[in-house]
């Protein structure tokens, strides 16, 4: 497997950059207050618009199995890549918190596929890898917490011409959903970001977009709702609220910036 490379990536990051990389690491390693926020999302995380998200995902990593993938993160492979659908020829883990890659290094064993992980403890902001290296990186809700400018040329550097690049985020256009994360601090670290015009901007100047997808909307109170009315969280309501969901963001595209999730399907020029 490729090792890293302590002399590739960015020569230096601006203080300000190290500076969030540093509060974020402090911050995940002493473990954010996410429970309440988390329960009462829960038929949301685990309903139709969530099992729709991740069908796609597993298509994706099926179609890079035997190949070289990078994971900005330390274990959303493990609801990405499907049982049975093949397994990344190499697949490296980065974090820059200890704490999360020990529950990756964990999920790695219990999953029965330790040897075939390698997990760094790194700053996604320099990456240690030589130019061209993965056909694919991804990232799962991770990239609002970073400086998007520096971490996206550094995915651009390391993808291989026409790799792909792949990631899920939070988008913060929303007036309610804004609303909330202000109601819910604790819940999230100073420094993250939900995704605005200013990363679509980024994102069309540095890539080649051959997809985008919004979730969540409607279903959003919905779940709310099933979540404290309904054991299971598929169910009508959800299922209701996933389909207005997807009839509105067809017939008028531009409500997808009010959604509460995307899923990007990225490429780098050939």
């Amino acid at each position: 497997m490729n090792e890293p490379n302590s002399e590739s990536g960015l020569a230096h990051v601006s203080a300000e950059v190290k500076a969030r990389a540093d509060r974020e690491r402090e911050l995940n390693n002493a473990g954010l207050k996410r429970r309440t926020l988390e329960r009462v999302l829960d038929h949301l995380s685990n309903g139709p618009s969530t099992k729709r998200r991740e069908d796609r995902l597993h298509e994706i990593m099926a179609s890079v199995s035997g190949k070289k993938v990078l994971e900005i993160g330390s274990y959303a492979w493990d609801a990405w890549i499907a049982r049975g659908a093949g397994f990344p020829a190499e697949l490296h883990c980065l974090n820059i918190s200890e704490v999360e890659l020990d529950i990756g290094r964990s999920l790695a064993v219990e999953r029965g596929v330790a040897e075939r992980v390698v997990f760094h403890l790194m700053d996604a902001h320099k990456l240690e890898f030589t130019d061209g290296t993965f056909d694919l990186v991804y990232g799962g809700a991770i990239f609002h917490h970073l400086d998007c400018p520096t971490a996206f040329r550094e995915v651009l550097r390391v993808l291989k011409p026409g790799g792909r690049f792949i990631m899920t985020e939070p988008l913060g256009m929303n007036p309610l959903a804004t609303l909330v994360r202000y109601l819910t601090p604790a819940a999230r670290t100073p420094d993250e970001k939900p995704f605005d015009m200013v990363e679509f901007r980024l994102i069309k100047s540095l890539f080649n977009i051959d997809h985008w997808e919004a979730y969540d909307l409607f279903v959003v109170p919905a779940a709310v709702l099933s979540g404290a009315t309904m054991k299971k969280p598929v169910n009508i309501l959800t299922k209701v609220g996933d389909m207005i969901d997807r009839i509105i963001f067809a017939v008028i595209p531009p409500s997808r910036y009010w959604a509460r999730q995307t899923l990007f399907e990225l490429r780098k020029a050939s």
